[in-house]
């Protein structure tokens, strides 16, 4: 058994993974959305047995505030409900540099909180390596004890060290630091639809690649749980960039000696948006149902060309699963598109009640 929980986390990502058998689940949590996302978080957590309030692993993938937020108000809560084995952060510790040890905002709130609570923090104490590929050799893989085994595919040593200039500007725009009051992104304008959907078209339009070095940083994963034929996988493509998820992609087939990647769920690279979904990458994944994990307040994501690309290039039949219904995204839930091109849809039965996945 293997699910995937997209909990409601406004315009970023915090993803419930459940695995095994009925009589010992394992959980693993890919991310927290926003600060308002953990007080659901939070409530999932404690509407859990008391012996099963645990994560096996806590991935935050980058810094950007719509995936570390919730998870920053996890590490600092007194009173947290569970408890976590390991947690996959690239702190500054991990940017790529020859001397220098710690972040240039010194009271850099998540990683301060792993230290000080001695938590295990990318498999040591006080930290490991940096989660990250290399440019050679097979992509680094660990099976965990609970049995999900977690392929690696981004980011790689260059974008980490793009990281690592920006670090200071980037964590204060993300309000981890406490010297600075925090604030919010800025809301886009209002969103409308112009004309019927034409999706070969938009499909194929060209899109500028996404080149954001916080995205670039990004931690994605393939996560296997099972062998043989009862074998279930799912591509979190957290917001890294096309190009790197490309080449690996590329490089795990050839590692594996498979035409296709076959997946049983594709989380979407940064919400849908145009300049991270490639043709490339949904051509070389045997796919049928993707998730879009946002509600477009802030970006209008998922864009209509990302969209359009799943439905044209995602397989046969694609299934589009979204955590929220919002005007961003209910112009798919169209009958006579849904017909004419051969996709289906899903949405949550409830506003805050976020989405559950069974991966097949």
């Amino acid at each position: 058994m293997l699910t995937v929980r997209a909990l409601p986390a406004g315009h970023g990502d915090c993803l419930w993974l459940e695995y095994g058998t009925a009589k010992s689940v394992q959980r693993v949590l890919i991310d927290g959305g926003t600060t308002g996302t953990y007080s659901l978080l939070r409530q999932a957590v404690e509407n859990l047995p008391e012996r099963e309030r645990w994560f096996e692993l806590v991935v935050v993938t980058h810094i950007d505030i719509d995936h570390v937020d919730g998870i920053v108000a996890m590490f600092e809560d007194e009173k947290r409900p569970c408890r976590v084995g390991d947690v996959w952060f690239n702190g500054f510790p991990h940017l790529p540099e020859e001397h220098e040890t710690f972040g240039p905002v010194s009271g850099e709130r998540l990683s301060r909180a792993l230290t000080e609570q001695e938590q295990r923090w990318n498999s040591g104490i006080p930290y490991g390596g940096a989660i990250m590929i290399s440019a050679k050799g097979p992509l680094p893989s660990v099976s965990l004890s609970g049995g999900l085994r977690l392929t690696v595919l981004s980011p790689g040593q260059r974008q980490l060290r793009r990281l690592r200039p920006n670090w200071a500007k980037i964590v204060r725009d993300a309000d981890l630091d406490p010297t600075i009051t925090a604030g919010s992104p800025t809301a886009i304008a209002g969103w409308e639809s112009f004309g019927p959907i034409d999706i070969p078209r938009l499909a194929d339009t060209a899109s500028t690649p996404d080149k954001a070095v916080a995205n670039g940083s990004s931690i994605a994963l393939l996560a296997e749980y099972g062998g043989g034929d009862d074998s279930q996988s799912v591509l979190l493509a957290a917001d890294a960039h096309a190009d790197v998820l490309e080449e690996s992609i590329a490089r795990l087939r050839a590692e594996r000696g498979v035409d296709c990647l076959r997946v049983g769920l594709f989380k979407l690279p940064h919400h849908g948006s145009q300049g991270n979904m490639s043709r490339r990458i949904l051509e070389q994944v045997e796919c049928h149902t993707y998730l879009f994990s946002t509600n477009g307040a802030y970006f209008g994501h998922p864009d209509r060309e990302a969209v359009a690309r799943v439905i044209k290039y995602g397989g046969e039949r694609p299934r589009l699963i979204f955590n929220y219904r919002t005007d961003h995204n209910r112009i798919w839930d169209d009958t006579e598109l849904m017909n004419q091109c051969d996709y289906s849809v899903q949405y949550p039965e409830g506003e805050l009640s976020g989405i559950e996945v069974l991966v097949q």
